[in-house]
């Protein structure tokens, strides 16, 4: 189970600090390691989200760390820049010349519109004619075939609508900044990582979906078998749950629940499923 809360306390030069959770209770350790050693160093009052397992003494402790979001404390404390009456004033007239314009152009069409429409004038000694205009009577349509021509479906259009869904989920997750969210998708390996053996064993990796979103890949190789023979440019599938950060999210949840509470992921590749 994930919680979230913010680092109330960090001591960068020591590597260590404390998290007050969101929904209240005791604060808890958290250390460096807790953190994807590939992102930013922490900052007092970030929004985390993390996990929760016990030191050798068992005391609780942050494992899986991840940032809620980027921002910096400093950013929210810089005072924003205040417009004065000039600046105003200056985009007022601007606006107002710019209505003038487009009111002017409109004028102009309109007038030429009109010139266009009207009726020729006829002259004087013009002698006016008595009988009507004479008007080429429309052809008649020799086609037998249908108005609209109806097209066979196109067998793969189902599997192209729910792969874009599925990334459609993923964008939409990472844009609103939200977490939690089951996803399954297919991506093409851009870079492999080295395991993360700080608590619990995970094999790394970055994906890069169809959409040019990158995502990071945290399977759980304590509890799911090991991926092998990972090559930059392999495709790989996944179904798990999406974690925002910054990058493009991570994908937690690559396998089955031991205590079978949390919907179960898995990983393919190669012919090889690990859950």
């Amino acid at each position: 189970m994930r919680h979230k809360g913010r680092l109330t306390e960090w001591n960068d030069d020591r590597g260590f600090g404390f998290i007050n959770p969101l929904d209240g209770g005791s604060r808890v350790f958290v250390h460096i390691s807790a953190f994807p050693h590939e992102y930013r160093r922490p900052l007092a009052m970030d929004l985390v989200t993390y996990a929760i397992s016990q030191d050798e003494r068992g005391r609780p402790r942050a494992t899986e760390a991840l940032f809620l979001t980027p921002t910096r404390t400093s950013d929210h404390m810089r005072p924003r820049p205040v417009v004065g009456a000039a600046p105003r004033l200056v985009s007022i007239m601007l606006l107002l010349l710019a209505v003038v314009v487009g009111v002017a152009l409109v004028t102009t069409v309109l007038l030429q519109t009109g010139e266009s429409t009207r009726p020729p004038t006829r002259a004087a000694n013009e002698p006016e004619s008595s009988s009507p205009p004479v008007t080429a009577p429309a052809p008649l349509s020799t086609s037998t075939e249908p108005a609209t021509t109806l097209r066979e479906p196109n067998p793969t259009l189902s599997d192209s609508r729910t792969r874009t869904a599925s990334t459609d989920a993923i964008g939409n997750a990472f844009r609103s900044s939200t977490s939690g969210v089951q996803v399954a998708d297919t991506g093409l390996i851009v870079r492999v990582l080295p395991d993360d053996s700080v608590g619990a064993r995970h094999q790394r990796f970055i994906l890069r979906l169809a959409s040019g979103q990158t995502l990071l890949i945290a399977h759980n190789i304590d509890i799911a078998p090991r991926l092998s023979d990972l090559n930059v440019g392999d495709s790989v599938e996944f179904k798990g749950e999406y974690e925002w950060n910054a990058q493009g999210g991570v994908i937690h949840w690559t396998h089955h629940d031991p205590q079978g509470k949390h919907a179960a992921g898995w990983l393919k590749h190669n012919g090889q499923t690990s859950n």
